[in-house]
């Protein structure tokens, strides 16, 4: 790196290593130039969805031009968390964008400067004042190893922030040594215990039989709330996907949205075939976007609400910490699991605000964690047009249910007493430990609450 920006500076040096921070006044988003990066090949992890990352290399510039290479670096993806460069045939860098207190990073391409990378931060709080210094925003490490290098900033950086342990910290549970089957693929939230026995039946007569087992989402008891009722249009919901079996719906147990269009009226048709053809693969600037979310927040935000509430669970909230009708005596079930079918282990998973739109907050079960509506911050009900930075890689986030009527979210201070009930509860089930899932919605949860990193920080911690 050859960085000139003098808001740039070192808060930490090691013989092999750099931690940068950023000290001028700071808005609740900036851009930082970081300068040109100057290496021969990169590799980069960076987020493409709010939930997932995925792997992405690409050839660098290098101060001395190699054979068949241009003077211009290939961009780096958008969002990107880690990037490891190739100097030279003997030196890699690695540079790690940090969370701190307030503030996350991710390093960008800058769209203005061939080579030159970009840090950007922000807090996720479009309420909070203005900073005029963010300590831990880069990490930056060189070695002659990759591998090695790799490990050894991850274990720094583990004794430096104390937010995390790396692998080898930590114990190994009993259940990652034996065979395991989770039911999400087989039956989505349909899954029932007539189902699963039968499954485990399956896989005992096949020789494979199951020593760990989780079971995923359709065991909670939840429902479309007033609210997503009244956005939908509907005094009830009809669930589409009821006389489907798993095999029939979509990855994630969904009815496509072009599926569930098929009866529509002709212009609902082609509205669907717009977004297909041009808003899906277009960036957040682009005019099908734009006209897109639009449209989503006034015209079509009925109709949208109508397919999240009809053809997925998305528009869902978690009416009680006890388990639903299918498994109202979840402790007779599990016990049967493991006591006659061999089971040694059984996880549950849940999402970490309960389910995938939150809590119920009309709920008398959620009463006592006095829980409320928090909106992410996408317009347009962000203060002064705020858009969280993820929106550059997943543009249809301003278009979801959270986005339209919000998360129900347990306070802040209840949040150890959500998780303690919920839990014990299935421990007193023979439950062993849970699978949690839609932890990464929190860093868009932050208005009004610290910023997304302290929320997701809490609420991480309190469970």
């Amino acid at each position: 790196l050859e960085i000139s920006d003098p808001s740039i500076y070192t808060e930490v040096m090691g013989p092999d290593h750099l931690i940068l921070g950023v000290q001028r006044e700071l808005q609740n988003q900036m851009r930082v130039d970081l300068g040109p990066l100057n290496a021969e090949r990169w590799m980069a992890l960076a987020r493409q969805k709010l939930w997932w990352m995925v792997p992405s290399v690409g050839s660098g510039c290098s101060k001395v031009k190699l054979p068949n290479q241009s003077n211009k670096m290939d961009p780096i993806p958008q969002e990107t968390q880690f990037l490891l460069g190739k100097v030279d045939e003997n030196s890699y860098v690695l540079l790690l964008p940090l969370v701190d207190q307030v503030f996350r990073t991710s390093l960008y391409s800058d769209p203005r400067r061939n080579n030159h990378l970009q840090l950007r931060l922000e807090n996720g709080d479009p309420t909070l004042p203005s900073f005029d210094r963010v300590p831990n925003s880069l990490f930056v490490a060189a070695g002659t190893d990759p591998f090695e290098l790799t490990k050894r900033a991850f274990g720094y950086l583990s004794k430096y922030k104390g937010t995390f342990n790396i692998r080898s910290a930590k114990p190994v549970p009993g259940s990652a040594d034996v065979f395991g089957w989770c039911t999400w693929d087989a039956f989505y939230s349909s899954v029932n215990p007539e189902g699963v026995l039968s499954g485990l039946e399956r896989f005992k007569e096949s020789g494979i039989p199951v020593k760990s087992m989780i079971l995923d989402d359709g065991w909670q008891a939840t429902k479309n709330d007033e609210l997503a009722k009244e956005e939908a249009g509907v005094e009830k919901v009809e669930d589409v996907r009821k006389e489907r079996g798993a095999e029939e719906l979509e990855g994630g147990g969904v009815v496509s949205a072009d599926e569930y269009v098929e009866t529509e009226s002709l212009p609902t048709r082609v509205l669907a075939w717009f977004y297909q053809t041009y808003v899906n693969p277009s960036t957040i600037n682009s005019w099908p976007v734009r006209l897109w979310r639009w449209l989503s927040n006034t015209i079509l935000r009925s109709q949208l609400m109508s397919y999240f509430a009809e053809a997925t669970d998305w528009a869902k909230r978690l009416s009680s910490l006890r388990a639903n009708q299918k498994f109202d005596s979840l402790d007779r079930f599990v016990s049967r699991v493991k006591d006659e079918e061999g089971v040694k282990y059984v996880y549950c998973w849940h999402a970490l605000l309960g389910y995938w739109l939150g809590v119920d907050v009309t709920s008398k079960s959620m009463k006592e964690f006095n829980p409320s509506i928090q909106y992410p911050c996408i317009q347009p009900l962000a203060k002064d047009g705020y858009d969280a930075n993820i929106l550059n890689v997943e543009p249809s986030l301003a278009w979801t249910p959270s986005t339209f009527i919000g998360v129900g979210m347990v306070e802040t201070a209840k949040a150890a007493a959500f998780y303690t009930d919920l839990h014990s509860y299935l421990k007193s089930s023979r439950v062993d430990g849970v699978k949690v899932d839609a932890q990464s919605v929190l860093s868009v949860l932050g208005t009004g609450k610290g910023g997304g990193s302290a929320v997701t920080r809490h609420f991480v911690h309190s469970m």
